[in-house]
């Protein structure tokens, strides 16, 4: 574990640990996407910003993953 987080940072990790921990189907439901809607990261962090997709750089957009921004 790393030892030299902020609070605020070990606090999000710890919540997102719980997060992972309690969804079992995980894996299933993400049919080996590496982002989906309602993912543990938008349960702690909140929705992506627009144009931006969290863990990916900058190249991918939401419309490109999940199509039309109508859906989202």
């Amino acid at each position: 574990m790393v030892d030299h987080l902020d609070e605020e940072s070990s606090n999000v990790a710890d919540m997102m640990k719980e997060k992972m921990s309690n969804d079992e189907t995980q894996e299933e439901q993400s049919n080996g996407s590496v982002a989906r809607k309602g993912d543990v990261y938008s349960q702690v962090l909140g929705n992506e910003k627009s144009g931006y997709v969290r863990g990916l750089g900058l190249g991918p957009t939401l419309s490109l993953l999940w199509g039309s921004k109508s859906f989202l």
